[in-house]
C-alpha cells in the first residue's frame, strides 16, 4: 500500500485505484490483486516455520507464564529455563483461541451465512457488493476479509470497498471519554442534558480526576446538552460532512440540518393537502400553458434529480446532499 497525497490510498495491494468521493475513498476490487500481497509471504508460510504460545505451569508450585516457540520440546525448555525446573515437572497447555479480532473478524464476510456448510444464505448473499468502514481499519479488517474470501470462498467477499472519515469532535480532537467529547448518535437523535451527561461519566469506569475534567469539557462543548435532532437529521449531518480524511461533527450543523428536514416535512405535508388519496403519477408532456416560473422551477428540479442520482452513483453524497439543500432554499 502506499499513500498518493490527499485523496486517500492507492489500493494495489487489494484493489485497483481508488475513486476519490468528497474526500472519502472507494475501491473497486479485482480478482487476482490480494496475491500482489501475499506472494511474498507464500514461501514462509508454507515452510511451516511458525511459532505457537504456550502457557506452562509447574506441577509444584502456583506459577504460570506464557512461552513462544516453534516446538513443543523447545518451548517446555524455556519454561523450564525460566522456572528452573527439570522439564518433567512443566506442563504445557496450548490456547485454544488461535484467531485474534481481526482474524476472526476476517470470516464475518461468509461465517454469518453459516460456512462451511453450504447454506440457501450463503449462496444468496456472498459475495455481496459493497463495503463501508473506516480507512483506519483498512488493513486489520478489509485486507483480512479479502485474503480469507479468496482462500476459503473463491471469491472476493465484496465488488468495492467504500471507506468513510474518522468522526472528530467539532474541534478536529480524537473523540476520547476521557475529554468528554463523545458522541453517542443515540443522544443526538432523541437529546439529552448535561446533567444526563454527567451521570453518564458518573457510571463510567474513568478516574475521578478524569470525570472532572470530562464533565468541563463537556460544559464547554454542550453547555444546553445536546437537543433532539433525529434520525433523518443526523444522517444527512453525516453525508454532507463527508469531506477529507476527518469529519469534525459539531452538533450546532446537526440541529441546522433538523431544522432543514423540519421545513422538508412541512412543505410535504402541505403539498399532500391538494392531493387526493388515491392520485396516481403518471408521466405526461408538460402542459404549453406552464408559466415561466413553473417550467423554471421543473427545470431546477429536474437538474437536482440528475445531479442526485449521479452522485449516489458513485458515492459523492456531499453533492447529493447539496444539491438537495439548494433546491428547497
Amino acid at each position: 500500500m502506499r499513500r498518493s497525497g490527499t485523496t486517500g490510498w492507492k489500493g494495489s495491494a487489494i484493489g485497483a485505484s481508488p475513486g476519490s468521493c468528497g474526500g472519502a475513498t472507494r475501491y473497486p476490487l479485482t480478482g487476482s490483486s490480494p496475491s500482489v500481497y501475499v506472494k511474498p509471504h507464500r514461501r514462509r508460510t508454507r515452510s511451516g516455520r511458525r511459532k505457537t504460545a504456550k502457557r506452562a505451569r509447574t506441577h509444584t508450585k502456583e506459577e504460570e507464564c506464557w512461552v513462544s516457540a516453534h516446538t513443543e520440546a523447545e518451548a517446555l525448555a524455556k519454561a523450564a529455563a525460566k522456572f528452573n525446573l527439570p522439564v518433567d515437572s512443566i506442563k504445557l497447555e496450548r490456547d485454544l483461541d488461535v484467531l485474534d479480532t481481526w482474524f476472526s473478524s476476517g470470516l464475518f464476510p461468509f461465517a454469518i451465512f453459516g460456512w462451511p456448510d453450504n447454506t440457501d444464505d450463503l449462496a444468496a448473499f456472498y459475495p455481496t457488493t459493497l463495503l463501508e468502514t473506516g480507512h483506519d481499519i483498512l488493513f486489520f479488517w478489509v485486507a483480512r476479509m479479502v485474503f480469507f474470501g479468496q482462500r476459503l470462498m473463491g471469491k472476493l467477499p465484496f465488488k468495492e470497498v467504500y471507506l468513510h472519515p474518522m468522526v472528530r469532535d467539532a474541534h478536529g480532537r480524537k473523540m476520547s471519554k476521557s475529554l468528554g467529547n463523545v458522541i453517542d448518535p443515540v443522544d443526538v437523535v432523541r437529546g439529552i442534558t448535561l446533567e444526563e451527561l454527567h451521570a453518564l461519566l458518573a457510571d463510567s469506569n474513568l478516574d475521578p480526576k478524569e470525570v472532572e475534567k470530562a464533565k468541563q469539557g463537556q460544559k464547554q462543548d454542550y453547555p444546553n446538552g445536546i437537543p433532539e435532532c433525529g434520525t433523518d437529521a443526523l444522517r444527512f449531518a453525516l453525508c454532507a460532512m463527508t469531506q477529507g480524511r476527518d469529519l469534525n461533527l459539531d452538533i450546532l450543523r446537526v440541529q441546522g440540518y433538523r431544522f432543514f428536514c423540519n421545513k422538508l416535512w412541512n412543505a410535504t405535508k402541505f403539498a399532500l393537502m391538494y392531493f387526493p388519496k388515491d392520485t396516481v403519477q403518471t408521466p405526461e408532456a408538460l402542459p404549453s400553458s406552464l408559466s415561466t416560473i413553473d417550467k423554471w422551477m421543473l427545470s431546477r428540479l429536474s437538474h437536482a434529480v440528475t445531479t442526485v442520482n449521479t452522485a449516489f452513483r458513485g458515492y459523492d453524497f456531499p453533492a447529493a446532499t447539496t444539491a438537495c439543500y439548494n433546491l428547497s432554499i
